[in-house]
């Protein structure tokens, strides 16, 4: 074989190479769409998420809850992703901006605010919610958003807000009491207390094990007035190790003057 033979068959091997390289990446790609399109991933300006990674089922009341979303780029051109909205300061999004290059996959970090984040919702047992993920690629918003879904659910719930007087009371008469439902997902010794102390709170037992019913006394042996304040319920676990569940309720009322 000549020079010139063997320095042409060196490149028409690289060339082959070079070609089975593109039919191998383009096979990929196409087979990362079919798989894309067989789940039916959320896409979004090119980039894909996995649904089931958007239902994130229970999560218990308080703190926060970070979720990791796996984000695919789907095309062949790197997406410049400079923030993501989420429509209330209840949800952020880390990190705010990143660089996807082409068919690849970067991980960001959703993390929700499981506190109420509304006085009605205080002492609600479960909480369904939803919240929105909306990417900006090069400073203009998608038109879509990926949908993060699940049930906020309390430790400890009761069946109002918060505990109402109105004018119900007087000044040196006989007080009048309030009686709410309390539950508990936990195992454990109840209590209660009020905060500061212008009524007086009970736990008494229920028909099952884990419901009391709160009894909220308000002080009358005081001058007439406006009354606030807060009732604590927790329940230590029973292995006395964890940090005890804790549900804090408004308390509020005017004591009237008393009749003479």
């Amino acid at each position: 074989m000549t020079r010139q033979s063997a320095k042409s068959a060196v490149m028409l091997a690289v060339v082959a190479a070079a070609i089975g390289m593109v039919v191998i990446s383009r096979a990929n790609h196409a087979s990362t769409r079919t798989n894309i399109q067989a789940i039916n991933w959320v896409v979004i300006a090119g980039l894909a998420v996995d649904p089931s990674t958007l239902e994130v089922g229970d999560v218990w009341e308080g703190g926060d809850r970070v979720v990791a979303l796996p984000v695919r780029n789907t095309t062949a051109n790197a997406v410049n992703i400079t923030d993501f909205l989420t429509g209330c300061s209840c949800a952020r999004v880390e990190p705010r901006n990143l660089v996807i290059p082409p068919y690849a996959t970067r991980t960001v970090q959703a993390t929700l605010d499981a506190r109420p984040q509304h006085p009605s919702e205080v002492g609600a047992a479960d909480r369904p919610f939803e919240k929105q993920i909306q990417p900006v690629i090069d400073s203009t918003p998608a038109g879509k958003s990926w949908v993060v879904r699940g049930t906020f659910r309390a430790p400890i719930w009761s069946g109002v807000p918060a505990v109402l007087f109105g004018e119900s009371n007087r000044a040196g008469q006989p007080p009048v009491a309030r009686t709410v439902p309390v539950g508990s997902r936990v195992l454990g010794t109840p209590r209660v207390f009020v905060s500061p102390a212008v009524a007086t709170a009970e736990l008494r037992p229920h028909d099952a094990a884990d419901r009391w019913r709160l009894v909220v006394t308000p002080r009358t042996d005081r001058p007439a007035g406006p009354f606030r304040g807060t009732i604590t319920i927790e329940v230590v676990p029973a292995d006395d190790t964890s940090t005890p569940a804790k549900l804090e309720l408004p308390l509020d009322g005017i004591l009237r003057e008393g009749e003479e």
